[in-house]
């Protein structure tokens, strides 16, 4: 990045934009000298800002009443605030949470967080869940959310690192008040009790809550795929998932994705912490000019997965480099990644599995590429929901990093719960047949003894009683494409 440029951080109120607003944005960043925008893993939008220039985009951003910030390393910031809007009706989500579910709460916030705030679906996979200091988490209760806590300076000893469940759960509306006075408490007392924080809220509010609720579920999953276009979840519109490699995303085309949504009917377009973009609702008849715009602009819908969950820092070419490098030796030797995420740098508050970090060296060793090492850690059951990261390896060579992540992906499949079970006790196989339907197109296999759970359709569930617009998982073709067989399958049997 340039010298003597500032950065400025639009932040967009749980990563939702409307169409109107993102070319103002565009036109702002223009204004800035930049052909292009980048977006945060807060599901901010992100650009540089010369000197001479500063003046002109404060005004312009200020007079479209646009909220916004100027990144620095010691001021205090403000927060965006984060949320799963992006994947409702896209991927499964809780029967109750809806679009405007998170509209109606995030309306209500009339302050600027200075902690980070998470109001997430618990059911989807695209968001993390517990990468904010408040984390409001969907209960099966309408309209009651979860709140979990998250403090690095927690004085409470039955709290790893401050991360804690409230004991009611918290109605929609009130997130922004219980947001407001818990940011006060914590940013002016970095130590707290969690039960000094409850009997604060006690007696200063009046909260509309539920004491007695389910424990959260929390049911690990992979990511899912976010890139191309597939039909939507909970209708038979369209999403288009968009994502650059480089987060380096061209005005002109963001400029006609909107011009496109204006045309289309499309009212907001919606931003993933995974540093890209996504459409929803497309209507089955606008398909065509999608696709048009998307072969206009030459842009590949097809990235492996694996290189497709990474946090980078904003505007680093040497992560990007880094990024690169490894995913094209992934890419050698057909390593599988998947339900793997990446970090490279050391994030203010990792939401990912593996952290890349750079070993720092005296100035005077800097010129010789030879000493440049890296430091390799993983989260605690490869889950970054613990807040928990153990040393995996401490120096590992540019030329030795591949294959250092390689075995560790190999350890983090040894470590899934069916991999266990099956290498720690003694079995006995047999065969048997098991009945099947099998897509003829694609070739993929619906199995009724394990059904489709990202679907909601439960272990069990016979093709006969799918809904009469099932459809293939992985090519959509209907019910009527696949066919009936047998195929053999090997079981374990508690005895012979």
């Amino acid at each position: 990045m340039k010298d003597k440029q500032h950065i400025v951080r639009i932040l967009i109120k749980g990563g939702i934009l409307t169409p109107a607003l993102f070319l103002k944005l565009t036109e702002a960043a223009k204004l800035a000298g930049n052909s292009d925008v980048s977006f945060g893993s807060r599901q901010d939008v992100l650009f540089n800002v010369s000197i001479e220039s500063k003046t002109l985009v404060e005004d312009f951003l200020n007079n479209h009443k646009i909220d916004f910030e100027w990144k620095s390393k010691t001021a205090i910031k403000t927060q965006n605030i984060v949320s799963s809007f992006v994947a409702n009706d896209v991927f499964p989500s809780t029967s109750w949470v809806n679009s405007g579910a998170y509209i109606i709460i995030l309306e209500q916030f009339n302050y600027r967080p200075k902690i980070k705030i998470n109001i997430v679906d618990p059911v989807q996979k695209l968001v993390p869940h517990f990468s904010g200091h408040l984390n409001f988490i969907a209960s099966g209760h309408e309209h009651y959310w979860h709140l979990y806590i998250r403090s690095t300076k927690s004085k409470d000893p039955e709290s790893y690192r401050g991360m804690f469940e409230w004991p009611e759960l918290i109605y929609s509306k009130e997130i922004p008040v219980i947001s407001e006075f818990l940011e006060g408490i914590i940013t002016n007392n970095k130590a707290y009790h969690r039960h000094e924080l409850v009997q604060l809220v006690a007696d200063n509010l009046r909260l509309n809550t539920i004491s007695n609720f389910e424990p959260l579920k929390r049911i690990p999953d992979f990511p899912p795929y976010y890139e191309g276009i597939h039909k939507m979840a909970a209708s038979n519109d369209l999403w288009a998932g968009f994502y650059w490699r480089n987060n380096r995303y061209s005005i002109n085309f963001i400029e006609h994705i909107c011009a496109l949504s204006l045309q289309t009917g499309i009212a907001r377009i919606s931003i993933t912490p995974w540093k890209s973009f996504l459409v929803k609702n497309i209507q089955l008849k606008d398909r065509l000019l999608w696709e048009q715009l998307i072969g206009h602009f030459g842009i590949n819908m097809q990235h492996s997965s694996f290189e497709m969950y990474w946090h980078l820092p904003f505007a680093d070419e040497e992560a990007l480099n880094l990024k690169r490098y490894i995913v094209k030796e992934f890419d050698k030797v057909d390593v599988r990644t998947f339900g793997l995420t990446f970090s490279i740098g050391k994030p203010e508050d990792p939401f990912t599995s593996v952290l890349i970090e750079k070993n720092w060296f005296p100035k005077i060793f800097n010129w010789l590429n030879l000493f440049k090492t890296y430091r390799i850690s993983y989260a605690k059951d490869f889950n970054p929901e613990t807040n928990e990261y153990l040393s995996y390896y401490n120096d590992v060579s540019h030329r030795e990093l591949p294959g250092v992540l390689i075995q560790l992906s190999k350890k983090y499949y040894a470590s899934l719960p069916e991999l266990k079970e099956v290498q720690t006790k003694p079995i006995a196989t047999k065969t048997t047949k098991v009945k099947v339907h099998e897509c003829r197109n694609c070739l993929s296999v619906y199995v009724p003894m394990i059904g489709e759970p990202t679907r909601d359709i439960a272990p069990g569930t016979e093709f006969s009683a799918l809904p009469a617009d099932y459809c293939c998982e992985l090519c959509e073709s209907p019910m009527d494409s696949f066919v009936e067989k047998e195929i053999e399958k090997k079981y374990i049997a508690a005895s012979l």
